[in-house]
């Protein structure tokens, strides 16, 4: 987001959605989803808005898979 790259947003979007889902963090992958979209349309503005809602639920699912990990 920093450099406004759309290319570099949609592949790291992309990859994140793919391990979110892989975790089933359903809500985050859908996220990265309409990041994705976004950043195909340059528009970085509600981009910055759903990577804060990424991390929201980022940080909601992270104890859940942290002790998964302890398992």
């Amino acid at each position: 987001l920093q450099n406004a790259d759309g290319i570099a947003l949609d592949a790291a979007a992309h990859s994140l959605k793919g391990s979110a889902s892989n975790l089933g963090a359903k809500v985050v992958a859908a996220l990265c989803a309409r990041v994705m979209q976004q950043a195909r349309k340059n528009d970085f503005a509600t981009s910055t808005k759903l990577v804060a809602e990424i991390e929201e639920g980022f940080a909601k699912v992270k104890p859940l898979l942290l002790d998964e990990l302890r398992r």
